[in-house]
């Protein structure tokens, strides 16, 4: 679906975060490849038998849970495509599951999955690079899948006011 979109190409630095995010969002499950593992649980995750788990509160690797952020995946990934792809997958997913379903907006989760859904799809198509740079002020060219997102949700025309969601 990614190299076949908007932009003709899959997103750097990794398509699979992506990927996760379009089977996640369509089987409304953080658990990335269900059942593909015959016994047990993947790799640092609490009861995912798939190979990955996009909600980081699914995962042991932190103590207490934080999500793989920028700097972390920029020290961490090296050549990793599921590794960097954590770090967008991750905050899509907790946008749909966290952010949206409590305050201010307070979404029920289809409310939350409907909205999520739609930025990924129509925010998603067009990002070039999900995130570049160097820490602390990476990701935030015009083709970054964070302005992509906010251009998607944008309901006239002005980044700057917020909306529909501030």
């Amino acid at each position: 679906m990614d190299r076949y979109d908007a932009y003709q190409s899959i997103a750097s630095p990794s398509g699979e975060g992506i990927a996760d995010l379009y089977a996640a969002l369509r089987l409304g499950t953080s658990c990335i490849g269900r059942n593909f593992r015959q016994s047990g649980t993947c790799a640092n995750c609490k009861t995912c038998s798939g190979v990955r788990d996009i909600d980081y509160l699914k995962r042991t690797r932190t103590s207490p849970p934080s999500p793989q952020t920028f700097a972390w995946s920029n020290k961490n990934c090296g050549s990793s495509v599921h590794c960097k792809g954590y770090t967008y997958s991750e905050a899509v997913y907790s946008l749909y599951k966290r952010h949206l379903q409590s305050p201010p907006y307070n979404y029920d989760d289809y409310t939350a999955l409907e909205i999520v859904t739609r930025l990924t799809y129509i925010g998603g198509g067009s990002v070039v690079s999900w995130y570049s740079g160097s820490p602390p002020y990476g990701g935030c060219a015009s083709t970054s899948g964070y302005k992509k997102f906010l251009t998607a949700d944008d309901d006239n025309g002005n980044l700057n006011d917020g909306t529909p969601r501030t």
